[in-house]
């Protein structure tokens, strides 16, 4: 029976208060912390495998087409015991392996299928959208295909729809009652407040991009289904992208600049050319540091963006200019097992996140595991913890 308006709005201001008094109830000890009386609502996560995963297509889908594209590319290597797994409506790296070393690489990823950005530019987020939207709309023709079809969860991405959520449990995607629930509290309110000054900006910076680019036209949805991927997905670091790049386009003209000084000289010593070539390449990133500051880059990692986040998991992100490849590297604490039997679940840490950042932009909260619910109440648990932690 569907309840009048008026009483739905009843309810669910009962329901507030509830949360509310539950939450003043809470007993403080005499250190200072605050020990709740709330019930936990917790669910242990189980997972399935890609091959038993009938009832996890949604979660799973696009897998199989992306595990079989990163496998052909070259210069790719994974363990052949890290696979994806459904962790309820999550989905994440499992492996099967143990692993004792302190720093295991695991696999790696080629530099050519990179989208980067330099984190100098304001507009970082901007660019990579543009990167990625124009990775998608190329289909089977992209050389990032499979990783496309693995941002999709296998739906095909046509110019006039928009794919699945990347986070769907972010704060941008809460109804209005579950954000008045969450801002029960000043920090819950003062976090609304920053979801509503972050989609401003995006909003901001899409109606730039639309006035710029005609050649690539993103509806809006479509452009927020981008910079959500990045936000969720992408991992900064001083990688060095952008500093090769300068010293490539300062070191070449140096050279050329060195053998047309040896050729003028007449009978050119081919061994000080090397030489001075060296030299110059040597002398690049001085000439870098000067001109352009390399305040790191932000990058799409395909396979290692696929492992969850844990703060404390001693992972370690490299790229290799020599080999032109990311390499993820892992020890003991990236293995989370929640069960005796179960395969553990491979973790990887996105850096130093706070609840505000992991709540707004990735829709989850270390933790609380509440993944075998539905979004409606997982939503209302994180509320709950949330508000808890903001006492």
């Amino acid at each position: 029976m569907m309840l009048p308006k008026h009483l739905k709005d009843r309810c669910l201001t009962v329901r507030r208060m509830l949360l509310l008094s539950l939450l003043l109830h809470s007993v403080v000890t005499t250190n200072g912390w605050v020990q709740s009386t709330l019930p936990t609502k917790i669910s242990s996560s189980k997972f399935s495998l890609a091959s038993e995963a009938a009832d996890n297509n949604d979660v799973l889908g696009g897998v199989t087409n992306f595990e079989q594209w990163f496998g052909k590319l070259e210069k790719s290597s994974c363990l052949s015991s890290i696979s994806h797994a459904a962790f309820g409506s999550l989905r994440g790296l499992t492996c099967s392996e143990i692993i004792n070393e302190e720093n295991k690489n695991i696999l790696t990823v080629p530099g050519d299928i990179i989208l980067s950005s330099s984190y100098a530019n304001e507009n970082w987020d901007v660019e990579l959208a543009k990167k990625l939207w124009t990775e998608c709309m190329k289909g089977s023709q992209s050389s990032l295909s499979g990783y496309c079809s693995l941002l999709s969860r296998g739906e095909k991405i046509l110019s006039n729809s928009v794919p699945p959520s990347a986070a769907p449990n972010a704060l941008r995607h809460w109804t209005q009652e579950e954000l008045d629930g969450l801002a029960l509290s000043p920090n819950g309110k003062k976090l609304v407040k920053i979801k509503e000054k972050q989609e401003k900006l995006w909003r901001r910076k899409y109606q730039s991009l639309s006035k710029d680019s005609s050649s690539n036209p993103m509806s809006w949805e479509q452009f927020e289904w981008c910079l959500e991927v990045i936000h969720s997905r992408a991992f900064r670091g001083n990688y060095g992208l952008s500093s090769l790049r300068t010293i490539l386009s300062v070191a070449a003209p140096l050279t050329s600049l060195i053998a047309g000084w040896l050729h003028i000289r007449g009978n050119p010593d081919y061994s000080d050319f090397v030489l001075l070539a060296l030299g110059a390449l040597a002398a690049s990133p001085l000439i870098v540091d000067s001109v352009s500051p390399d305040k790191g880059e932000v990058v799409l990692l395909p396979m290692i963006d696929s492992a969850n986040h844990l703060q404390e998991a001693d992972s370690n992100i490299q790229y290799d200019p020599l080999a032109g490849v990311f390499s993820l590297a892992i020890g003991p604490n990236c293995l989370v097992q929640e069960k005796e039997g179960e395969k553990p679940e491979l973790y990887v840490s996105y850096g130093p996140k706070t609840d505000n950042d992991l709540l707004l932009n990735y829709g989850f909260l270390p933790g609380v595991k509440c993944e075998n619910e539905s979004d409606e109440v997982q939503r209302e648990i994180m509320a709950i913890e949330f508000l808890k932690r903001s006492i």
